[in-house]
């Protein structure tokens, strides 16, 4: 495709004292060498020299490809706030995301650059990120993990299930029209666990989400220590309560009755799957505190009978 019809993509990094990665990260998206990309570095209050040294990089290029900016009084607002502020203050027609200790490989724009351009009703392309234990001993939940994502081509109703299930794509992993935007808002900065996975099940909820390149890996997932997502089974009652402001946007917006259906039907399985697991890894308090949130946070759809055999299956059996 010629560069002119080439669409313009800005890729926000969020970045907190990140002085030692954040380099890896610009210039690996640089080094993909998409010629029409805007990267926004949002310094999230940091409070080593994560600013200045994005700035240098920034004012030591010719072609303002690296903007920079923070919160007003240079705060500290979190991952969804630093999103947002990199969101509006980009300017590309194509979004996508990286961490700041994370990297993307070379052909990160190929294939869902190609796709979103070649097809107007798509709205966005997922794809898998690597995972790279650097300190097996500190990151212990990811140690048997090498790719992060949805290794299946789904569409539709399929993806919108699986991503309710607990399994989303990356956030290096999704490259999507700022558009979509318009039906689903930005990131929830009342979270900070799970925030990612509450925007893209609105995404799958209301726009054409499609697989893009799920045989090579578009970008690498560092794990350093155990980050604030892990794979976890304590991580329920955070997943939990986005699940529930999901379902409480679902029900404040136009969707149809087919679709609401199917999300409260999705959430009570996730909700019974959850409690088994709880049975499984013998954490009856856990499954306990599952069911009291669910039942205060989502009380039309808790009480099913299956919920109710497993919520008492669960607590009592010993």
């Amino acid at each position: 495709m010629h560069t002119s019809l080439l669409p313009t993509v800005s890729a926000i990094i969020p970045a907190f004292n990140a002085q030692q990665f954040v380099g890896r990260a610009i210039e690996s998206l640089l080094a993909t060498g998409y010629p029409k990309l805007q990267i926004v570095v949002v310094d999230d209050g940091s409070t080593d020299n994560t600013l200045e040294h994005v700035t240098h990089l920034a004012k030591s290029r010719t072609d303002s490809a690296v903007v920079v900016c923070q919160h007003p009084g240079g705060g500290n607002r979190g991952v969804s706030a630093s999103r947002n502020l990199g969101i509006s203050t980009s300017s590309g027609e194509l979004i996508c995301f990286l961490d700041a200790d994370d990297s993307v490989e070379p052909h990160r724009f190929a294939t869902a650059t190609r796709i979103l351009s070649e097809s107007p009703e798509v709205d966005g392309v997922y794809e898998l990120a690597r995972v790279l234990v650097e300190h097996p001993t500190q990151a212990t939940s990811w140690k048997d993990r090498q790719a992060f994502g949805i290794r299946d081509p789904l569409q539709h109703t399929d993806l919108l299930k699986t991503l309710i299930q607990g399994t989303p794509w990356p956030s290096s992993g999704i490259l999507f029209r700022r558009t979509l935007l318009d039906q689903t808002g930005c990131f929830h900065e009342g979270f900070s666990i799970a925030e990612d996975c509450h925007l893209w099940m609105r995404m799958a909820a209301v726009g054409h989400v499609v697989p893009g390149d799920l045989e090579h890996h578009v970008s690498t997932y560092h794990r350093q220590t155990d980050s604030l997502y892990t794979p976890s089974i304590d991580r329920k009652l955070d997943y939990l309560r986005a699940l529930a402001d999901f379902l409480k946007w679902t029900n404040q917006t136009s969707l149809p009755a087919s679709t609401k259906s199917l999300i409260r039907r999705e959430v009570a399985n996730w909700l019974d799957n959850t409690l088994i697991q709880c049975r499984a890894h013998h954490r009856r308090g856990l499954a306990l505190k599952v069911a009291v949130s669910a039942a205060r946070s989502m009380p039309g759809l808790t009480f099913t009978r299956r919920n109710m055999a497993n919520v008492l299956y669960t607590i009592m059996k010993k």
